[in-house]
């Protein structure tokens, strides 16, 4: 029997593991879903900013 592992990134978000996403990548999901919540009203420029900086520190 295979073992799914899910990871609450949000309130209403999963990340199912799976070899295709790498621990680096599920941490932007998750840090990208939280400042979404966290920041309904921010512009989407501010969002791609806030992603391009996870990634750079992530996989710096």
């Amino acid at each position: 029997m295979q073992q799914v592992l899910q990871l609450k990134i949000s309130k209403n978000v999963y990340l199912v593991k799976s070899k295709h996403v790498s621990i680096g990548a599920a941490v932007i999901i998750k840090a990208t879903a939280q400042f979404i919540e966290e920041n309904p009203d921010k512009r989407p420029e501010a969002m791609i900013s806030f992603v391009e900086c996870s990634r750079a520190i992530i996989f710096k």
